[in-house]
């Protein structure tokens, strides 16, 4: 939207004509967030010969990360590899049903690390509860199924064959 404040017609000296211009533009993105992103101009003629413009706005850019988990998924590897920040690393957990492989080309420009994680060890424990209690790690909607420990056949069934399932708790507390 532009507003003109004062035009020709105001004689206002050193003034030939003032413009406010003010827009927004709205960023939605499913997997991290949207936002609204604000512009505000300022146009400012002092005469026909000089124009003067000033202007403030706001950006929108997804985030990019320096460490992103495909466990289970091989679809995946291209998506990620293209939110990966420098030197990020993917790691592959569990099982994956197809197999794996990417493009190249982005992985190489980002010098993507890959790594592969067959089990949790304390040192991987202490990290994650550091990067959660942190800020840096939202485990928000990623476990996804719960089961009774009786039900493990079932649940690794599920857990290695259902695309909505991206975590699965195992619980114990039945079993003494």
């Amino acid at each position: 939207m532009n507003a003109p404040l004062i035009g020709t017609d105001n004689n206002v000296p050193l003034m030939n004509a003032l413009t406010l211009s003010l827009s927004a533009r709205r960023e939605e993105a499913s997997d991290y967030g949207d936002a609204t992103v604000p512009r505000i101009g300022l146009t400012w003629d002092v005469n026909p010969a000089l124009r003067l413009r000033a202007a403030w706005g706001e950006s929108f850019r997804g985030p990019t990360f320096d460490q992103l988990d495909a466990s289970g998924d091989s679809a995946l590897l291209d998506t990620l590899i293209g939110r990966l920040a420098p030197l990020g690393v993917i790691t592959l957990a569990g099982f994956y049903s197809a197999p794996l492989s990417f493009s190249f080309p982005p992985a190489f420009m980002r010098e993507a690390r890959i790594s592969i994680s067959a089990e949790w060890r304390d040192a991987d424990l202490r990290t994650v509860t550091e990067l959660i209690e942190n800020g840096s790690l939202s485990l928000e909607g990623l476990i996804t199924h719960r089961c009774a420990a009786a039900d493990a056949p079932a649940a690794y069934q599920t857990a290695f064959t259902d695309p909505d399932c991206l975590k699965m708790i195992l619980d114990w507390r039945a079993c003494s």
